[in-house]
């Protein structure tokens, strides 16, 4: 940096922006090649320098091709799990890496938004493609199903809004229980317009992905066809392609070789 700028840090930040880590490209002064580096990949990175001082190993830097699990021994760990795991597969239309991933990684956040929007607690996403001809979304979900009734919270006693509250509820179908009153506050029982998180997300995507933020070049190929394949569903795929079975063996074991290995003896 210093080769190319005379200005102080704080200059050169303005004009890169708000990125976690500037890397000057030797042929171009005016692009940062780490300006698409995620902060959870800039965290992991300061991690494995700060392990590697301390005890300095090749597995950093080359790290053991893992082998992943046999599918019965795949099927056996997602059924003792005990969690739910979307997988959002569709065909790979953008073959450019740096678009194609930039891409993911938004449709990745919006669905993941959608889904805790919609109050489905999701415990992990991950991003997948070989970029060729296939791209997966992971979702783990603590539970891909949700009970069907609900509680809703209105306005306080005596408030402003406390006849449009009521008036609402009081005859509404969706009404279960209610209203009534808790803790100074009116509050009824509601069916849940959706309980299935793989349905739920299955029709957003059929009607409009473009409402919830999916990427635009995602969202042409979606409209091409998708699957939303939950827990042991994915086995087929699994079998089917290798490079998908060390990325899901990855995620489930949900820590790099070198993480382990500094812990480790």
């Amino acid at each position: 940096m210093e080769n190319y700028y005379n200005k102080s840090f704080e200059e050169v930040r303005r004009l890169f922006g708000d990125v976690h880590l500037i890397f000057i490209d030797p042929v171009d002064k005016h692009r940062n090649v780490a300006a698409a580096l995620r902060l959870e990949n800039f965290n992991l990175f300061k991690v494995a320098s700060k392990l590697f001082l301390r005890k300095p190993s090749k597995v950093f830097f080359y790290p053991p091709k893992p082998t992943p699990f046999k599918p019965k021994k795949l099927r056996k760990i997602l059924v003792e799990r005990q969690t739910d795991i979307l997988f959002l597969k569709f065909a790979c239309l953008e073959r450019v890496p740096d678009i194609l991933w930039g891409q993911m990684y938004k449709t990745q956040r919006v669905i993941q938004n959608f889904l805790e929007k919609s109050e489905f607690k999701v415990l992990r996403s991950k991003s997948w493609s070989d970029e060729k001809k296939f791209n997966v979304l992971v979702f783990e979900l603590e539970n891909k199903s949700l009970k069907n009734v609900k509680k809703h919270y209105g306005p306080p006693v005596a408030s402003k809004e406390e006849e449009k509250f009521v008036s609402k509820y009081i005859s509404n179908p969706k009404t279960v229980s209610g209203p009534y009153i808790e803790n100074g506050r009116w509050v009824v029982l509601v069916k849940r317009k959706q309980t299935d998180a793989k349905a739920l997300l299955k029709e957003k995507l059929k009607s409009s992905g473009r409402d919830i933020g999916v990427a635009s070049r995602i969202l042409k190929a979606i409209e091409k066809g998708f699957k939303i394949l939950v827990n042991q569903e994915i086995l087929d795929f699994y079998r089917k392609n290798p490079s998908f079975a060390v990325f899901l063996t990855e995620f489930l074991r949900g820590k790099p070789i070198w993480l382990e290995q500094s812990y480790s003896g």
